[in-house]
Protein backbone atom coordinates (compact mmCIF):
# COMPACT_ATOMS: atom_id res chain seq x y z
CA UNK A 1 0.00 0.00 0.00
CA UNK A 2 3.04 2.51 0.90
CA UNK A 3 4.22 1.65 -2.56
CA UNK A 4 1.10 2.25 -4.27
CA UNK A 5 0.22 5.67 -2.90
CA UNK A 6 3.91 6.94 -3.69
CA UNK A 7 3.95 6.09 -7.06
CA UNK A 8 0.37 7.57 -7.29
CA UNK A 9 1.77 10.94 -6.25
CA UNK A 10 4.67 9.92 -8.30
CA UNK A 11 2.58 9.56 -11.80
CA UNK A 12 0.67 12.53 -10.84
CA UNK A 13 4.15 14.55 -10.93
CA UNK A 14 5.01 12.93 -14.28
CA UNK A 15 1.39 13.95 -16.08
CA UNK A 16 2.19 17.44 -14.31
CA UNK A 17 5.37 18.14 -16.32
CA UNK A 18 4.45 16.32 -19.64
CA UNK A 19 1.45 18.39 -20.23
CA UNK A 20 1.68 21.59 -22.22
CA UNK A 21 0.50 24.98 -20.99
CA UNK A 22 1.14 28.45 -21.56
CA UNK A 23 2.80 29.96 -18.61
CA UNK A 24 3.05 33.56 -17.31
CA UNK A 25 6.40 34.46 -16.44
CA UNK A 26 5.96 37.23 -14.64
CA UNK A 27 7.17 36.84 -10.42
CA UNK A 28 5.50 38.08 -7.85
CA UNK A 29 5.41 38.04 -4.03
CA UNK A 30 2.62 38.27 -2.01
CA UNK A 31 1.89 38.08 1.80
CA UNK A 32 -1.29 36.80 3.90
CA UNK A 33 -2.30 36.07 7.17
CA UNK A 34 -5.11 34.37 8.99
CA UNK A 35 -7.00 34.24 12.59
CA UNK A 36 -7.66 30.83 13.63
CA UNK A 37 -9.90 30.08 16.95
CA UNK A 38 -7.23 26.92 17.03
CA UNK A 39 -4.73 25.25 14.82
CA UNK A 40 -6.60 22.08 13.89
CA UNK A 41 -4.31 19.85 10.83
CA UNK A 42 -5.81 16.28 9.08
CA UNK A 43 -8.12 15.83 12.33
CA UNK A 44 -5.35 16.82 14.70
CA UNK A 45 -5.35 19.39 17.26
CA UNK A 46 -1.63 21.12 16.76
CA UNK A 47 -2.60 23.98 19.75
CA UNK A 48 -5.34 24.28 22.38
CA UNK A 49 -5.57 28.04 21.57
CA UNK A 50 -6.34 30.84 19.29
CA UNK A 51 -3.33 31.04 16.44
CA UNK A 52 -2.54 33.69 13.42
CA UNK A 53 -1.05 32.28 11.07
CA UNK A 54 0.95 34.11 8.37
CA UNK A 55 2.90 33.08 5.16
CA UNK A 56 4.79 34.37 2.08
CA UNK A 57 4.66 33.35 -1.15
CA UNK A 58 6.34 33.69 -4.40
CA UNK A 59 5.21 32.69 -7.87
CA UNK A 60 7.03 32.61 -10.99
CA UNK A 61 5.39 31.13 -13.87
CA UNK A 62 3.92 27.49 -12.47
CA UNK A 63 6.32 27.45 -9.88
CA UNK A 64 5.39 28.42 -5.80
CA UNK A 65 7.50 28.80 -2.82
CA UNK A 66 5.45 29.61 0.17
CA UNK A 67 6.69 29.96 3.82
CA UNK A 68 3.48 29.28 6.16
CA UNK A 69 3.14 29.33 9.95
CA UNK A 70 1.35 29.09 12.97
CA UNK A 71 1.96 30.88 16.20
CA UNK A 72 -0.54 30.54 19.16
CA UNK A 73 -1.53 33.43 21.59
CA UNK A 74 -1.43 30.66 24.61
CA UNK A 75 2.16 29.29 25.98
CA UNK A 76 2.44 26.44 23.35
CA UNK A 77 5.30 23.85 23.63
CA UNK A 78 6.04 23.89 19.97
CA UNK A 79 4.71 26.05 17.25
CA UNK A 80 5.37 25.62 13.55
CA UNK A 81 7.44 27.73 10.59
CA UNK A 82 7.28 25.52 6.89
CA UNK A 83 8.06 25.41 3.42
CA UNK A 84 6.47 24.27 0.63
CA UNK A 85 8.10 23.99 -3.20
CA UNK A 86 5.30 23.67 -5.88
CA UNK A 87 4.61 23.25 -9.08
CA UNK A 88 0.73 23.59 -10.82
CA UNK A 89 -0.43 22.69 -14.24
CA UNK A 90 -3.67 22.87 -14.93
CA UNK A 91 -5.86 20.96 -12.35
CA UNK A 92 -2.68 19.30 -10.83
CA UNK A 93 -0.04 20.30 -8.28
CA UNK A 94 2.62 19.02 -6.98
CA UNK A 95 4.45 19.44 -3.63
CA UNK A 96 7.61 19.05 -1.30
CA UNK A 97 6.90 20.16 1.76
CA UNK A 98 8.77 20.93 5.00
CA UNK A 99 7.21 20.69 8.38
CA UNK A 100 9.29 21.80 11.44
CA UNK A 101 7.89 22.61 14.97
CA UNK A 102 10.75 25.05 16.60
CA UNK A 103 10.09 24.80 20.78
CA UNK A 104 9.15 27.72 22.82
CA UNK A 105 10.62 26.96 26.00
CA UNK A 106 13.85 25.14 27.31
CA UNK A 107 12.61 21.60 27.44
CA UNK A 108 11.44 22.17 23.35
CA UNK A 109 14.53 23.37 21.68
CA UNK A 110 14.70 21.76 18.35
CA UNK A 111 17.57 22.75 16.04
CA UNK A 112 16.16 24.45 12.70
CA UNK A 113 19.23 23.23 10.72
CA UNK A 114 19.78 20.01 11.79
CA UNK A 115 18.72 17.66 9.15
CA UNK A 116 21.16 14.29 10.08
CA UNK A 117 18.85 11.62 9.55
CA UNK A 118 17.37 9.96 12.87
CA UNK A 119 17.83 13.36 14.26
CA UNK A 120 16.50 16.24 12.11
CA UNK A 121 12.70 17.39 13.63
CA UNK A 122 12.40 18.57 10.20
CA UNK A 123 9.81 16.77 8.28
CA UNK A 124 9.60 15.73 4.54
CA UNK A 125 6.43 15.60 2.44
CA UNK A 126 5.81 14.87 -0.98
CA UNK A 127 1.93 15.89 -1.79
CA UNK A 128 -0.52 15.49 -4.68
CA UNK A 129 -3.46 17.24 -5.40
CA UNK A 130 -5.77 17.25 -8.59
CA UNK A 131 -8.68 20.23 -7.76
CA UNK A 132 -11.41 19.43 -10.82
CA UNK A 133 -13.07 21.94 -12.64
CA UNK A 134 -15.89 24.57 -11.93
CA UNK A 135 -17.99 21.78 -13.38
CA UNK A 136 -16.86 19.12 -11.29
CA UNK A 137 -15.00 20.48 -8.57
CA UNK A 138 -14.18 17.81 -6.89
CA UNK A 139 -10.58 17.09 -4.70
CA UNK A 140 -8.56 14.52 -4.73
CA UNK A 141 -4.91 14.53 -2.76
CA UNK A 142 -2.14 12.80 -0.97
CA UNK A 143 0.76 13.06 0.69
CA UNK A 144 3.70 11.02 1.88
CA UNK A 145 6.17 11.90 4.61
CA UNK A 146 9.65 10.79 2.62
CA UNK A 147 11.69 11.94 5.60
CA UNK A 148 13.01 13.24 8.53
CA UNK A 149 11.34 12.74 12.11
CA UNK A 150 8.66 9.77 11.35
CA UNK A 151 10.06 6.98 12.58
CA UNK A 152 8.98 4.23 14.31
CA UNK A 153 10.83 2.71 17.65
CA UNK A 154 13.49 0.62 15.65
CA UNK A 155 13.99 4.16 13.64
CA UNK A 156 13.11 3.28 10.16
CA UNK A 157 10.63 5.60 8.60
CA UNK A 158 7.14 4.80 8.67
CA UNK A 159 5.94 6.62 5.52
CA UNK A 160 2.90 7.84 7.09
CA UNK A 161 0.35 8.71 4.53
CA UNK A 162 -2.82 11.00 4.41
CA UNK A 163 -5.51 10.58 1.69
CA UNK A 164 -8.05 12.95 1.13
CA UNK A 165 -11.78 13.00 -1.18
CA UNK A 166 -13.53 16.39 -1.06
CA UNK A 167 -16.53 17.90 -3.20
CA UNK A 168 -16.91 21.91 -3.46
CA UNK A 169 -19.85 23.12 -4.09
CA UNK A 170 -22.01 26.72 -3.84
CA UNK A 171 -25.18 28.57 -2.50
CA UNK A 172 -25.19 31.88 -3.73
CA UNK A 173 -22.69 33.18 -1.56
CA UNK A 174 -21.14 30.43 0.25
CA UNK A 175 -18.98 27.71 -0.63
CA UNK A 176 -19.42 24.19 1.22
CA UNK A 177 -17.11 21.54 1.12
CA UNK A 178 -17.36 18.24 2.39
CA UNK A 179 -14.85 16.01 2.48
CA UNK A 180 -12.79 12.37 3.94
CA UNK A 181 -9.76 12.07 4.50
CA UNK A 182 -8.06 8.63 5.83
CA UNK A 183 -4.19 7.26 6.27
CA UNK A 184 -3.95 3.73 4.55
CA UNK A 185 -1.69 2.41 7.03
CA UNK A 186 -0.21 2.70 10.81
CA UNK A 187 2.06 5.78 11.27
CA UNK A 188 1.63 9.24 12.53
CA UNK A 189 -2.37 10.05 11.62
CA UNK A 190 -3.53 6.73 13.88
CA UNK A 191 -2.17 3.16 15.17
CA UNK A 192 -3.80 1.51 12.00
CA UNK A 193 -5.93 1.93 9.12
CA UNK A 194 -8.90 4.00 9.77
CA UNK A 195 -10.61 8.03 9.01
CA UNK A 196 -8.84 10.48 10.75
CA UNK A 197 -10.52 13.37 9.15
CA UNK A 198 -13.83 13.98 8.10
CA UNK A 199 -16.08 16.81 8.06
CA UNK A 200 -17.68 20.42 6.22
CA UNK A 201 -16.44 23.61 5.87
CA UNK A 202 -18.60 26.65 5.13
CA UNK A 203 -17.03 29.73 3.74
CA UNK A 204 -18.30 33.54 2.72
CA UNK A 205 -16.64 36.42 2.82
CA UNK A 206 -18.13 39.14 4.56
CA UNK A 207 -18.40 42.86 3.62
CA UNK A 208 -16.86 44.70 6.85
CA UNK A 209 -16.48 48.13 5.27
CA UNK A 210 -17.23 49.38 1.63
CA UNK A 211 -13.82 48.56 0.53
CA UNK A 212 -12.85 45.70 2.74
CA UNK A 213 -14.11 41.89 2.62
CA UNK A 214 -13.22 39.27 5.43
CA UNK A 215 -13.39 35.71 4.35
CA UNK A 216 -14.37 33.60 7.14
CA UNK A 217 -15.06 29.82 7.69
CA UNK A 218 -16.47 27.62 10.11
CA UNK A 219 -15.55 23.99 9.98
CA UNK A 220 -16.89 21.32 11.82
CA UNK A 221 -14.17 18.67 12.18
CA UNK A 222 -13.98 14.80 13.39
CA UNK A 223 -11.61 12.01 13.84
CA UNK A 224 -13.65 8.89 14.12
CA UNK A 225 -10.53 6.70 14.25
CA UNK A 226 -9.29 8.41 17.73
CA UNK A 227 -13.09 10.02 18.88
CA UNK A 228 -12.44 13.30 18.81
CA UNK A 229 -14.42 17.07 17.21
CA UNK A 230 -13.47 19.97 16.70
CA UNK A 231 -15.36 23.46 15.72
CA UNK A 232 -13.05 25.55 13.85
CA UNK A 233 -13.36 29.39 12.65
CA UNK A 234 -10.87 31.37 10.71
CA UNK A 235 -10.83 34.84 9.08
CA UNK A 236 -8.41 35.38 6.89
CA UNK A 237 -7.34 39.69 7.68
CA UNK A 238 -5.33 40.13 4.93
Amino acid sequence: MKKIIFSIIFLSAISCFAQESEQNKSAQFSVASDLASRYIWRGKALSTTPCVQPSINFTSGNFSVQNWNSYSFGKEGLQEVDLYLSYTLGSFKLSLNDYFMPGEDSTTKREYFNLQKGKTKHVIELYGEFNGPENFPVKLAAGTFVYGDDLDANNSSLYSSYCEVGFTFRKNEVSIYPYIGFTPFKGYYHTETGIVNAGLTVSKSVQVTDKYNVPVSVSFITNPAEGNVFVLLTASIF
